[in-house]
């Protein structure tokens, strides 16, 4: 488990913030992270996913020893999912998404933060890469905001970082 403690206000205590791997019992969750109607839309496939679809995807994502796919948890919530999708040794693809209920309040960033983290315990040396819609401003900010290299192929915008232990 990834952790990191926050602070929200002067007037709230320590908050707890962590990422968990994903289980078998986290299957409705992502289903219904995955059709939500702004994910679909910030997503290069579109069509609403079925759920026989997402059952065998999510079978197999769970037996892939190349993908990492993590929950991040709030206060004992799971207010988002982040899955790293390894192409290559040392290079991996993001796809993430945060819950309705807590877009706009920070936790885009602190989930690649804290799956960054997780990565580095796992490699030395690690390439991120994500692929971003023109029109998700919010990915487009975070990435920035995070360090990524920022480029622009066909309307798609293109964010590299490389992470390692010695940063």
């Amino acid at each position: 488990m990834i952790s990191w403690g926050i602070k929200t206000s002067k007037n709230m205590k320590k908050q707890s913030i962590y990422l968990r791997k994903v289980t078998q019992s986290d299957i409705k969750l992502i289903f219904e992270w995955a059709n939500d109607k702004d994910a679909r839309n910030n997503s290069f496939k579109t069509k609403e996913i079925t759920w026989a679809e997402h059952e065998t995807w999510f079978e197999n994502t769970l037996k892939d020893l190349k993908t990492r796919h993590y929950i991040l948890c709030y206060n004992g919530n799971d207010i988002g999912q982040i899955r790293i999708k390894i192409e290559e040794e040392n290079q991996g693809k993001i796809s993430y998404s945060i819950d309705k209920a807590y877009r706009g309040l920070g936790f885009g960033k602190i989930i690649l933060q804290l799956c960054e983290n997780a990565l580095l315990e796992e490699f030395k040396d690690f390439y991120l890469y994500a692929d971003v819609k023109k029109s998700n401003i919010a990915s487009q900010v975070i990435f920035k905001t995070l360090g990524y290299n920022e480029s622009i192929e066909n309307d798609i915008f293109k964010y590299n970082k490389k992470i390692n232990i010695n940063k």
